[in-house]
């Protein structure tokens, strides 16, 4: 039953630029929850707000669909990549994530939370002494 609505969603995602942040509004409910690593709210301003920052900060940020799944009870799985480099550098980056979405009756997201590791992917990369601190603590608590 929520197929189209998740194909519908991955797109948007796809193709999510600065000019079509505000297209949200046909994929997400209004008081929809988004959480990521960094942030945990409710409502499309602020999801909004979160995306305007990502473009403000980053450049080039492209998210990369890999797969995908789809409950019968309207809850997706959506496996991801995210290629960006950070505002006036020339590394780039990525990360890989996943996200579960849960869709209202109307077909709309009403909660969307990302996964992914911010240490390994994030900081160790693009923060070099935050990274071999990060690393030398992997280390230490690692079973192998």
């Amino acid at each position: 039953m929520y197929e189209e609505n998740l194909k519908a969603y991955i797109h948007y995602f796809e193709n999510l630029t600065l000019e079509t942040l505000e297209d949200v509004v046909n994929v997400m409910a209004n008081n929809a929850r988004f959480k990521d690593p960094f942030n945990d709210v409710k409502g499309i301003a602020h999801v909004i707000k979160i995306f305007q920052h990502m473009f403000e900060t980053l450049d080039d940020p492209k998210f990369i669909i890999d797969d995908f799944a789809l409950s019968e009870q309207g809850m997706g799985l959506i496996l991801w990549t995210m290629t960006f480099r950070l505002k006036g550098k020339s590394v780039h980056h990525e990360v890989q994530g996943t996200s579960t979405v849960v869709f209202n009756e109307d077909g709309k997201v009403i909660e969307h939370i990302d996964y992914w590791d911010t240490s390994e992917q994030l900081y160790e990369p693009c923060i070099p002494i935050l990274g071999r601190l990060l690393k030398m603590i992997r280390r230490r608590l690692s079973a192998t």
